[in-house]
C-alpha cells in the first residue's frame, strides 16, 4: 500500500495501472507506440569521464599483493617472522597525529 498525501490508501497496481493509462492516453493512437522512442540525454564532463576511466582501472587492479602474502606465510609457518615493535609504534603515532590534525 501507499499513502497518498491526502491520507488515502491505494495498491501498488493501481499505481502501475493508472501509469499505464496516462501512457496510452498520452500516445496519439491511443496504445503503448513503440516506433518513437522518448529518451533523457546525459552529457558527461571531461572530468567526470576521467573519474570514470580511474574507477574502472582501479577495479580492474588486484588489492592483494600475493607474493607479499605468500612471502608472509611461509615466514610465519617457517617461524622466521619478526614483528618490528618500534616501527609499529611510530606508524601509530604518525596515525593519530594526523588524526588530530598536528603534523
Amino acid at each position: 500500500m501507499i499513502t497518498n498525501p491526502v491520507g488515502s490508501n491505494i495498491s501498488v497496481s493501481e499505481v502501475s495501472d493508472r501509469s499505464d493509462r496516462a501512457a496510452s492516453e498520452k500516445s496519439p493512437s491511443g496504445g503503448a507506440d513503440s516506433s518513437q522512442t522518448v529518451g533523457d540525454k546525459v552529457s558527461l564532463t571531461l572530468e567526470a569521464r576521467a573519474i570514470g576511466q580511474i574507477t574502472e582501472s582501479a577495479r580492474s587492479e588486484s588489492d592483494v599483493d600475493v607474493e607479499k602474502v605468500q612471502a608472509l606465510r611461509e615466514a610465519i609457518a617457517n617461524g622466521t617472522f619478526e614483528v618490528d615493535s618500534s616501527s609499529i609504534a611510530e606508524g601509530l603515532i604518525r596515525s593519530e597525529s594526523g588524526v588530530k590534525g598536528q603534523p
